[in-house]
């Protein structure tokens, strides 16, 4: 199932489709690094020390 994270109905969608509680973010992947601006305000120094985005939960703040 997917849908555009840039939409906050589309990703609530998601949620209630698949009966997620609000607390179990969804994963979105992108295909470069600087998309990652149009859809958080923050990631945390540990999770891009390389300056790669790591798997896994990586403390982004989600743009709003």
């Amino acid at each position: 199932m997917g849908a555009d994270a840039r939409s906050t109905a589309a990703v609530e969608a998601v949620f209630v489709a698949k009966g997620r509680p609000s607390d179990n973010p969804l994963i979105v992947h992108i295909a470069h690094r600087d998309q990652l601006d149009t859809l958080v305000t923050e990631v945390n120094e540990t999770a891009s020390a390389d300056g790669s985005i790591l798997a896994g939960t990586t403390d982004a703040r989600a743009a709003g």
